[in-house]
């Protein structure tokens, strides 16, 4: 018994513990009129505000249909009216125009299944159900109330849009008979007042008993009729002085917005009312509009809202949909995007905002999952709660949203979002574009093509019982031919999205050109360390501009380039291994990516250490001959403390100022930027530089920030002038369209062998960087040697803040810009490396399934190393190592095997363990190594 008892305590408790639920839906409130989103300081809704910015703000809230009707039945059923049969005001789905019906019709996916509101869901798990305002889908007050909201889940109820109505409240929280009321009450200023107060009056009925309740509020306003000038709302809310409006204009919305601060008062009156209870820590509030502004744009002045009583813009209400394209009945955001927030103090996050797509059916659905119900699998509407509280950084969508209404249809699927007519389609990137401006179907036809997939799939499947004679392409055509010459500038509406200024409202819709081919911009830098960036691991480097290219891109972690400079350089620029490109010997015959570039019409440059022409000005194998229009730097290194500039093909001199190289190289990078490059075509920038070759040197101000640790200050002072390259890109409007590539050639010297036998370099510095957690460093096929620090970003495209361990290498970056720019491969020669290109925009996992370490005759001098080594997965097999010269790790001489997932020191040798693996991984590297003589 005690037992028992203390599991219905338990039981009770939970009971306690279900939230309640408001839901407050205003009536033809455009996206313009909420305070906080900062489009008019007119607007005065602080209460709204407050809720709005304490909780979570949806910028992207959407309604689920343009019109009253529709777009109320679906939020009460959580679907999509169409699937129900009720597209309009004037549907009929089988119980007469305009009633929402209780049984879903024939033709619909559960004829004959009844058609439950969330009223009645939630009196099914316990709760108290009430009603205020503007019910609008069927008789609200008939002597068969089969229609209205006492029939459809709500037990109190005041059913009235204006100052007359039926109610089975008082005002004082006390029931009574179902009775009709007529008038406003003493001391009610308007409908809107009123019905707020019939809400705040079943909270207080409420609280009587121990049930959790819902709350229905959907206020009459600012749907016409408009404010009377005798309400005190009108009286104080201050006149109005638009620069682009008439008198009669600046009237009418003076009268829409004063409407819009009662609807803030009634929602202030209600959250008043739950703090006089305690209950607000225990309450949702949910917010949204019904459907966008009646703009009713008229042509009686050239783009202007409204027209002169009796003629056809002369039903405005005041509100406006700016900067939205549209209006009420239209497609276009104005006619579906709407003010919408959400409220729970203590467990919505405050200051949430909400950029993704939201929409009235997932308040549908967010309510019944809060109130302890399972979402049904028909609901279009998912539940919002796990985003609101924090739990996940993104809603989770399933699938995407659509909407029908007077022959149109609209499909939205993350950031796009398909429009189209009887007549034509358009598509637009709404994250990029959110007025529309842009119709994208052509230059982005593969992605119109997706959505129309889905959207006809969707459209199929739809009961066709209530055709309209009215098509909303016609009635609302104003949207489609944008505003006509001498239309004054709309202060609200800002123009262009890069440097907004006042426009007139709306511009015309523009066809999008094809999309620009990408700008690729490489930075490539020589012998530096794995673990040389702060966000590859260093904790004494500082590294800022390159740690935040790795938080706006993604990190690669199974990046490898070749051990040594020219070899390295020779296989980035082929997409060849060292044995076939021959490293610092490269011949003329070979092909670049810079090549194949200029073929679909790339300019090119390269600028910096070139190391494949044998160190030697041999014209036919300098960069002006190898596809680079523009060519600034030293064709080899700098192992004397000394570099021989080139300029294109002619001699510049030599510089021993080692400190100053850096600064120069990324001098005549911008330069190419600023004042060489033609703007109007794509451009590869391949800057490679010199430093962390030794001889090092940095500027002074980098040296006496780092003391005596010279290779910290040559790495800081490469990450600043790195900064200056990347602050061009954004100075110039490119950055959102380069491919910007950080990696280097090789790892780090770092062996002691090498230090003690190499000469010219100063005193008491640090010269060698840091592998990390890595094997040996130059020259090795041990991981310290080959495995390098790898950038990608390219915003809206590669993956912000993001690691990615899969395996990719310098030889892939031939193939993949040439799918990235629709170049032709060389088709005469074998290309070792493989195209990338979904694996770094995050569509695929890594082409690679495994990776050759070749550093055998021609890609390195055999006097420093030889043996090879083969990556497949996240194993690795290395053939027995002879080592001279600067090298001494030659491990044990025999054959090796490291997972390199669990080893990545490579420090225990598996090969005993694992005879099979190390059979096949030989037959592997034997059959590679023989593909390589071909």
């Amino acid at each position: 018994m005690i037992l028992l008892a203390a599991v219905c305590g338990i039981m009770a408790s939970a009971e306690e513990k279900k939230p309640n639920v408001i839901l407050i839906y205003t009536d033809d409130h455009g996206y313009t009129d909420l305070g906080l989103f900062g489009i008019d300081k007119h607007v005065d809704t602080p209460v709204m505000d407050k809720l709005a910015s304490g909780g979570a703000l949806m910028k992207a809230g959407y309604s689920s249909a343009p019109q009253c009707v529709p777009s109320r039945a679906g939020l009460m059923i959580g679907r999509i009216q169409n699937e129900f049969a009720f597209p309009h005001n004037q549907s009929d789905a089988g119980e007469g125009s305009g009633r929402m019906p209780r049984i879903y019709p024939k033709g619909t996916d559960r004829a004959g299944k009844p058609v439950l509101t969330i009223a009645d869901r939630l009196k099914k798990l316990g709760y108290l159900t009430g009603f205020s305002g503007k019910w609008h889908l069927g008789p609200s007050n008939n002597s068969n109330p089969k229609h209205d909201p006492r029939a459809r889940g709500f037990e109190y109820y005041w059913t009235g849009s204006m100052e007359s109505g039926s109610t089975n409240l008082t005002l004082d929280g006390k029931t009574v008979e179902h009775q009709d009321r007529k008038g406003l009450p003493e001391g009610i200023a308007n409908r809107v007042i009123l019905q707020g107060k019939y809400g705040e009056s079943f909270i207080d009925f409420s609280q009587a008993g121990d049930k959790p309740f819902f709350l229905y509020l959907p206020l009459y306003a600012p749907h016409i009729p408009l404010i009377k000038k005798s309400d005190p709302y009108y009286q104080k809310f201050p006149k109005l002085d638009y620069p682009h409006y008439d008198n009669w204009r600046d009237d009418r919305r003076r009268m829409g917005l004063a409407l819009i601060k009662s609807i803030d008062d009634a929602v202030g009156g209600v959250m008043t009312k739950l703090q006089e209870h305690g209950i607000e820590e225990n309450t949702m509030v949910l917010f949204a509009s019904d459907n966008g502004a009646p703009s009713k744009m008229g042509r009686d002045d050239p783009g202007l809202p409204g027209g002169p009583p009796g003629t056809r813009g002369g039903v405005w209400n005041g509100s406006n949909n700016v900067p939205m394209r549209g209006e009420k009945g239209s497609l276009f955001e104005g006619g579906i995007r709407v003010p919408m927030f959400a409220y729970w103090k203590g467990k919505i996050i405050p200051g949430t905002v909400i950029q993704e797509m939201v929409t009235t059916l997932d308040l549908t659905a967010t309510t019944l999952k809060a109130g302890g119900g399972v979402i049904p699998e028909e609901f279009d509407g998912v539940d919002l709660l796990p985003r609101l509280t924090g739990k996940a950084s993104k809603i989770k969508r399933p699938e995407p949203m659509f909407w029908e209404f007077w022959h149109t249809q609209v499909v939205r699927i993350g950031d796009w979002k398909l429009w189209r007519s009887t007549q034509q389609e358009m598509l637009f990137n709404l994250a990029k574009d959110p007025y529309e401006i842009n119709n994208r179907i052509q230059s982005d036809a593969k992605v119109a093509e997706r959505l129309r997939k889905k959207l006809d799939q969707w459209s199929v499947t739809l009961p066709r019982l209530n055709k309209s004679d009215r098509d909303a392409s016609e009635v609302f055509a104003w949207p489609l031919e944008g505003t006509p010459a001498g239309t004054k500038p709309d202060p609200r509406y800002l123009l262009p999205y890069a440097d907004p200024k006042p426009a007139p409202y709306p511009a015309a819709i523009k066809k999008a050109e094809k999309p620009k081919q990408a700008n690729i911009l490489i930075i490539f830098t020589d012998d530096q360390g794995y673990a040389d960036l702060g966000c590859f691991g260093s904790k004494e480097n500082q590294t800022p501009v390159l740690d935040n290219l790795a938080r706006e891109g993604t990190k690669f972690t199974s990046f490898y380039a070749q051990p040594v400079c020219g070899p390295s350089r020779s296989a980035l620029l082929t997409g060849r291994y060292p044995a076939r490109s021959k490293g610092w010997s490269m011949p003329a015959s070979e092909i670049t990516f810079a090549e194949m570039l200029k073929e679909v019409g790339y300019q090119t440059a390269c600028v910096g250490k070139w190391d494949v022409s044998n160190r030697k000005a041999i014209v036919d194998r300098m960069p002006n001959a190898q596809g680079f229009d523009y060519y600034f730097g030293a064709l080899g290194a700098n192992d004397s403390g000394k570099s021989v500039l080139h300029n294109n093909n002619d001699l510049v001199g030599t510089t021993d100022d080692m400190a100053g190289l850096t600064r120069l190289y990324t001098d005549k990078a911008i330069d190419y930027l600023v004042n060489q490059r033609d703007s109007q075509k794509p451009f590869l920038l391949y800057l490679s530089h010199t430093m962390m070759h030794t001889i090092i040197d940095a500027s002074p101000k980098f040296k006496e920030k780092t003391g005596d640790n010279l290779y910290r200050a040559v790495v800081e002072e490469f990450d600043y002038e790195t900064g200056r390259l990347l602050d061009t890109l954004d100075e110039l409007g490119l950055k959102e369209n380069t491919l910007v590539i950080f990696t280097t050639d090789n790892g780090p010297w770092n062996q002691p062998k090498y230090y003690e036998n190499k000469k010219g370099h100063p005193k008491n510095s640090i010269f060698w960087g840091d592998a990390g957690p890595l094997r040996d460093g130059k020259a090795s096929i041990y991981e310290g040697g080959i495995r390098v620090p790898c950038i990608m970003r390219w915003p809206g495209k590669i993956a912000a803040g993001k690691t990615n361990d899969g395996l990719m290498a310098t030889i892939d970056f031939l193939p993949t810009f040439a799918a990235l720019t629709g170049a032709k491969i060389p088709d005469d020669r074998t290309i070792d490396g493989v195209n990338q290109l979904d694996f770094i925009l995050g569509k695929s996992k890594t082409a690679r399934s495994s990776y050759l370490y070749n550093p055998g005759s021609a890609s390195v001098q055999t006097r420093i190393l030889q043996g090879n080594a083969i990556r497949e997965g996240d194993w690795k097999l290395i053939s027995p190592l002879k080592v001279g010269w600067f090298l001494e790790d030659a491990g044990s001489g025999e054959w090796e095997l490291y997972n390199l997932k669990e080893d990545i020191g490579e420090t225990t040798n598996l090969a005993d363990k694992y005879p099979k693996k190390v059979k096949r991984l030989q037959a592997l590297l034997k059959s590679s190594e023989a593909k390589l003589t071909k």
